[in-house]
């Protein structure tokens, strides 16, 4: 018998500020009762990245220990870089469904980052965890539900989250998103009204396509876009407050409107540090129809072009691999000084920052070299064939976060704050478990809610995780 049940809805992109813009001119019952009734805090996303800020979420811990700097691992062999896709056997410190699962209780986990594959998990059997939008793979786990829902999960609309280089008109572009969520609601209602579970997690990916690609999402000048979205994601808010004890609306950053787009990669190569290959890719010849609607820009030309030119890692001493991590990686100290001399000098960098002030802990070796802040009205991108700047505004990640909370005996501690840290403490102590040994924040519920101890989540799990990620192919 569940005791207390929790659900954390993710708003991927929606800082305090964005939810705030679209509940202004959108009758949202649910969003509103939990930012009107709840408790609601601001925290800092830094950098304001979707696979670092949710793992981060998640475990309670920064990337030093977490590990995980992007939807990519660089890997350094004899002084050579190579660049492979992270997987859940990447993350080193357990989340919180992890943590759960390890103290026997059971977890639904939806469209969260780097739970691919589901064996790679500590505890997958007291699990249900539905596939992300980057996994390689469609799927539903434990696999035996993919015969009761596998026909309602849509695959990700890869070509579409490209955002505003889409070669879609814009709103081809919107039905695309929500025909995408539309047809997989019915399976994340399902499973939060039926499941067995403690926990709840849920992250929502639409939020951040729609913003990319319309900057009046930020602004409030086009709202009426994510409409249908926001619709959905508002119903199942509304089922979940009725299903769960409490309920936390949480985002990985925030959105901006930038100006500039710039690629630190094209004048990485124009200063010699960053070496590139052609490569032939066939399945773009199938979207060359879309250049017969409307006026595509040279952005959107160029994906369609089947020779495309890629960063060569392994032959370059600096470059850039997923431009909103800020991550810059040099092949060895006198590459890293001319880049640190060649970005610190560019106008459109705000400042450069040591990742060891960020990042502390046993996995910070595997960090970038340097992180470059963007200035505020700046935008990166990673091609490494183009001019390095360009004036063409567009929706940015920012900064900015939101954390809120409501439900039943739900009270902040005495001058609670939250931080990216937060989460995963306060689900724990809410469900009457030890909070982390190694978490980097407090539980933001009050006393009463609190256990007395907390727990060495860490050695199990390194324990596991070798058995784990031993069978999983």
């Amino acid at each position: 018998m569940v005791e207390r049940r929790f659900c954390v809805i993710g708003l991927d992109g929606v800082g305090p500020r964005n939810l705030e813009v679209v509940l202004s001119s959108t009758p949202l019952s649910g969003l509103s009762r939990i930012l009107a009734r709840g408790f609601r805090w601001g925290f800092q996303s830094v950098p304001p990245y979707t696979p670092i800020a949710w793992t981060s979420l998640f475990t309670g811990v920064n990337p030093g220990v977490h590990g995980v700097f992007g939807f990519n691992v660089v890997e350094w062999r004899d002084g050579r870089a190579w660049v492979r896709l992270a997987t859940s056997c990447d993350v080193a410190y357990p989340r919180v469904f992890e943590a759960l699962a390890m103290r026997g209780l059971r977890s639904v986990v939806v469209n969260v980052p780097l739970t691919y594959p589901p064996g790679g998990l500590v505890g997958s059997h007291r699990m249900v965890v539905v596939s992300d939008w980057a996994s390689p793979r469609v799927f539903i786990h434990p696999g035996g539900l993919m015969g009761r829902y596998g026909g309602s999960l849509a695959p990700p609309p890869h070509d579409v989250v490209a955002g505003s280089t889409s070669m879609l008109g814009d709103r081809e572009y919107v039905r695309v998103v929500e025909e995408y969520l539309e047809s997989r609601m019915d399976v994340y209602l399902d499973l939060l009204e039926t499941g067995d579970y403690s926990l709840y997690v849920v992250v929502f990916s639409e939020t951040d396509w729609l913003m990319h690609r319309f900057p009046g999402l930020v602004d409030g000048s086009s709202v009426g876009v994510a409409y249908r979205v926001y619709s959905m994601i508002d119903r199942f808010t509304r089922r979940a407050l009725d299903y769960c004890d409490a309920v936390a609306l949480v985002s990985d950053h925030g959105f901006r409107v930038s100006k500039y787009l710039v690629s630190l990669n094209a004048i990485l190569a124009r200063e010699g540090l960053l070496r590139s290959k052609i490569y032939l890719n066939p399945g773009k010849l199938r979207n060359i129809a879309g250049l017969l609607r409307g006026r595509p820009s040279l952005r959107r030309i160029r994906r369609v072009i089947p020779l495309s030119v890629r960063v060569d890692y392994s032959r370059s001493r600096a470059f850039m691999v997923e431009a909103s991590s800020w991550g810059i990686y040099a092949a060895d100290p006198q590459a890293l000084e001319a880049t640190r001399r060649i970005l610190g000098s560019l106008e459109y960098v705000k400042g450069l920052l040591d990742p060891r002030r960020l990042y502390r802990g046993p996995q910070a070796w595997r960090a970038p070299q340097l992180l470059a802040v963007p200035r505020g009205d700046t935008s990166y991108w990673t091609y490494p064939a183009t001019k390095p700047v360009t004036e063409e505004p567009q929706g940015e990640h920012d900064t900015t976060a939101l954390l809120a909370l409501y439900g039943d005996n739900i009270e902040p501690a005495e001058e609670a704050k939250a931080s990216i840290h937060s989460l995963t403490p306060t689900i724990l102590a809410y469900l009457g478990q030890p909070t982390p040994k190694h978490a980097e924040a407090k539980p933001l519920t009050g006393e009463a809610t609190q256990p007395p101890s907390q727990a060495d989540y860490l050695k199990p799990y390194r324990t596991a995780k070798k058995l784990t990620c031993r069978q999983t192919p």
